[in-house]
C-alpha cells in the first residue's frame, strides 16, 4: 500500500463528501484558530482544485478571518 500524506487523505474525504467539507469549515471558522483554518483551507483547495471558482470564493470569504 502506498503511503499518503494527511492532507491527501483529508482532500479525498472532503471531495467525497462536500456537505462534510462545508460543515467542518463552518465549525473551524467559528471555533478554530488561525492555524486550523489555514490548514483546512489548504486541504479544501486541494480537494476541489478542479472546481476553482467555488474554492476561490470560499478562500476569499475565509481569508478575511486570518487577518
Amino acid at each position: 500500500m502506498k503511503d499518503r500524506s494527511h492532507d491527501e487523505a483529508m482532500a479525498e474525504q472532503l471531495f467525497a463528501d462536500p456537505d462534510y467539507a462545508a460543515e467542518i469549515l463552518g465549525v473551524v471558522r467559528t471555533d478554530g484558530d488561525k492555524a486550523e483554518l489555514a490548514i483546512l483551507l489548504r486541504q479544501i483547495a486541494r480537494a476541489f482544485q478542479k472546481e476553482g471558482k467555488v474554492v476561490c470564493q470560499m478562500l476569499k470569504d475565509s481569508h478575511s478571518q486570518l487577518d
